[in-house]
């Protein structure tokens, strides 16, 4: 290419229009020319930029890549005259993005040093070219509707903070640094990246997104900021020799399961895999990487500890939960195994244990029912029961209510009793829970405790939580069983519930489909749906209705996780008198003290485009409904 077609070419590159011909002269002596073969990257994600590419012919593409998920996104494709690596000629920052050749390209390249040379001798050809990159980060911030935040504006503010897993925001690059009413701003060093959003939207319930963009730099200074940061939470990565793990109930790991979650917890990990063959065991990285641990296994041992909190039997496949504690920090092991003849493969993953539990204002979406709860947790005494089916999260409920009540009590006086493992949780004290749970009120009445949560009982210790007056303390428990809390009750002498003037509530749970972010459009369903809905007082007055149409995120499915749904009964006298009618009076006095009903909250959601309205009619079919919806 001769100089007068270079020069041509700079001329159409938005960054030296502002130069004279003269001074675009200079910078030509300096380019030199490249090409590139249709699938090169010409420019790798996270690699620090040290130079300035024009397309001289051909054509790229600009690609966002999640190496976590070993994914990418386009967002743009580059044809000839079209420009790329400006920031790189004036700071070394690293690349946002990758950029592949999808056809034999050649690019004019100018180098930083090249470029400061010029600058030497031409100091003016800086000034213009900062006045481009200025107005270039001015339009794209009305362009993308993103503001961007500096360093000083990048606090740290543990209650946005700790909302989300650690080891998300470092794969997102992301800093939570408000909460302004139920909207969460977060600063993020890509945020016009749908599958980042996406990621994010799924940990908060409720809430809202405000997305703002900040450098990587910015980002990096923060993150070392935080991690010495006196009120912040605890790094994803330890030293090992100053590592120590157990169970929540104090005893010790085995030595084979102990030494793999070391080398997990001092590399900052959070996944890998164990397979058992006829070869040995072979621990690899979610990308196929050999794991090496920082001592010799026992392979029998750690399958063996493994194959503890996995459901399914020796001879199926199985998932389970269990949990520990690093350096007092509760850790979350979410664990699964593929069974067959010769071989077994288990999955580990850890999570922060705490961040898996949403603030009550999180959870609870409805404001009124809100209120309620927060003021009957507050109340001086009285029995709350949380009612739902297995798997309906009423454990995470429960935690939710003892976190909200931990917050403006004294140390020691909000305890936790479980069934399988004692949660970690600030200002909570856990404890296992044992066979007699009168027994167990009592003791706990006498330790002083303001609240009191039991999680769980069934048809045999629902009485026992009414055996006893109480005084002094709210009683919060989990209920799971084949009959209604009320339905229960009334098989049991009333004579033999002292205490049943303390119920206070019953709170009913169930779990819906949430429509999936990333491909939630308004919908009109048709005029027999609309009838069951209105049949179901699931209908709005705005007639505004959503679904989810399908996208990568999702798997094609519409839907990503659950949300859930409550539903108050508060408790009267009249309501107590009920137990001993029959069962139709009965459940005629439950309805008329039903305060906040499912219906209520499903329609509310569904108007919010948070779930479908035929994941509602599923939920609650209509009565003249011809056709059902499975359980």
């Amino acid at each position: 290419m001769s100089e007068v077609d270079l020069v041509g070419l700079l001329c159409r590159t938005e960054l030296f229009k502002g130069l004279t011909t003269e001074q675009m002269k200079a910078v030509a002596k300096v380019v030199e020319f490249r090409e590139f073969p249709a699938g090169r990257k010409i420019v790798k994600q996270a690699e620090v930029g040290e130079e300035f590419y024009i397309i001289a012919s051909g054509e790229a593409q600009v690609l966002v890549e999640d190496s976590a998920l070993n994914t990418h996104q386009v967002v743009l494709t580059l044809q000839s005259g079209q420009s790329f690596g400006e920031t790189a000629l004036l700071a070394r920052e690293e690349r946002s993005a990758t950029v592949q050749a999808t056809k034999p390209t050649i690019c004019a390249v100018l180098s930083r040093p090249d470029f400061q040379s010029v600058l030497a001798g031409i100091p003016e050809i800086a000034l213009a070219v900062c006045q481009y990159l200025a107005v270039r980060l001015a339009a794209q911030c009305k362009l993308t509707g993103f503001r961007f935040v500096s360093g000083e504006e990048l606090l740290y503010d543990p209650r946005a903070y700790q909302i989300f897993p650690e080891s998300l925001l470092r794969r997102c690059e992301a800093i939570p640094i408000r909460i302004s009413g139920r909207t969460l701003t977060v600063a993020l060093t890509r945020p016009n990246d749908p599958h980042v959003l996406a990621l994010l939207r799924k940990e908060i319930v409720g809430m809202g997104l405000e997305p703002v963009g900040c450098t990587r730099e910015d980002y990096e200074a923060f993150y070392q900021r935080h991690q010495t940061h006196g009120g912040g939470s605890s790094s994803p990565t330890y030293e090992t020799g100053k590592l120590s793990l157990q169970y929540p109930d104090g005893s010790r790991l085995s030595a084979s399961l102990r030494s793999v979650l070391e080398t997990v917890l001092t590399k900052g990990s959070d996944y890998l895999f164990c397979d058992f063959g006829p070869e040995g065991l072979r621990i690899t990285t979610e990308a196929g990487e050999p794991f090496q641990t920082h001592s010799d296994l026992d392979g029998r041992e750690l399958r063996g500890e493994l194959d503890r909190f996995l459901t399914g039997g020796e001879n199926a496949c199985g998932q389970g939960e269990a949990e520990i504690l690093a350096n007092g920090h509760r850790v979350l092991l979410s664990l699964s195994v593929l069974r067959a003849p010769t071989r077994s493969r288990y999955s580990i993953q850890l999570s922060d244990g705490n961040r898996r539990v949403p603030s009550l204002d999180n959870l609870i979406l409805s404001q009124p029912l809100l209120r309620l709860m927060k003021d009957t947790v507050q109340e001086p005494s009285g029995v709350v029961v949380l009612e739902g089916e297995s798997s309906s999260g009423l454990s995470t409920t429960l935690l939710s209510l003892a976190t909200y009540h931990a917050q403006s009590a004294a140390p020691g006086k909000t305890l936790l009793f479980e069934e399988r493992s004692q949660t970690v949780l600030d200002g909570v004290e856990s404890w296992p829970l044992q066979a007699s749970i009168s027994n167990l009120i009592s003791t706990a009445q006498l330790q002083r405790a303001r609240l009191i949560g039991i999680d769980k009982v069934t048809e045999v210790g629902l009485p026992e939580l009414l055996q006893r007056p109480l005084t002094g303390s709210v009683l919060l428990a989990v209920y799971q069983g084949q009959e209604n809390v009320f339905d229960c009750l009334a098989q049991t002498d009333p004579g033999s519930l002292p205490g049943r003037r303390a119920l206070r509530l019953v709170l009913r749970q169930k779990l819906a489909f949430r429509i999936c972010e990333g491909c939630r459009r308004p919908f009109s369903p048709s005029l027999g749906e609309v009838g069951l809905l209105k049949e179901s007082g699931l209908d709005n007055n705005q007639s505004q209705y959503f679904r989810g149409e399908g996208c990568d995120h999702c798997g094609g499915s519409g839907v990503s996780g659950h949300i859930p749904l409550f539903e108050a009964v508060q408790v009267t006298r009249e309501l107590l008198e009920s137990l001993r009618e029959s069962p139709a009076l009965r459940a005629k006095a439950v309805r008329t003290n039903t305060t906040h009903r499912f219906q209520d909250y499903a329609r509310a959601l569904i108007s919010q485009g948070t779930i479908d309205p035929t994941e509602g009619l599923r939920l609650f079919p209509a009565a003249s409904s011809s056709f059902s919806f499975p359980n």
